[in-house]
């Protein structure tokens, strides 16, 4: 699993109003987006349920945006695919951003056809 964060300089334009000047403490409150928990690979077996999980931190705390609908119990956020395919097998992306930064993370899901022997049990991490 790979995971990218990158700094962001906010730059003031002439053509766009300014922003309210901040007290030097509160601009030391933000920190960038961190994965405390980032995606995992998950393989699962056609038909199940495959969760793909992740925490972030951040101050002010970052939003998170995906090419899916993740689901937020605090603190962590979840893809959830009730019956997932083989369709559904590919390479997830998860960013968080705030006034900091932003921050990436990826995961594989695989989904396997059948009930091959020697598979890993619905959810479980990859090792390699």
């Amino acid at each position: 699993r790979a995971c990218l964060c990158f700094r962001t300089k906010l730059e003031k334009m002439p053509s766009i109003p300014e922003e309210p000047e901040m007290l030097e403490s509160e601009v030391e409150r933000r920190t960038m987006p961190d994965f405390i928990k980032p995606l995992g690979d998950v393989e699962v077996i056609e038909g199940k349920e495959a969760v793909l999980k992740c925490k972030v931190a951040g101050l002010p705390y970052p939003t998170i945006s995906c090419h899916f609908t993740f689901v937020y119990d605090d603190p962590e956020y979840s893809l959830v695919i009730l019956s997932a395919q083989p369709e559904h097998s590919g390479v997830y992306t998860c960013t968080a951003q705030n006034l900091a930064g932003s921050c990436s993370c990826k995961a594989e899901l695989t989904v396997h056809t059948g009930l091959g022997s020697g598979r890993r049990q619905q959810g479980e991490r990859r090792t390699d």
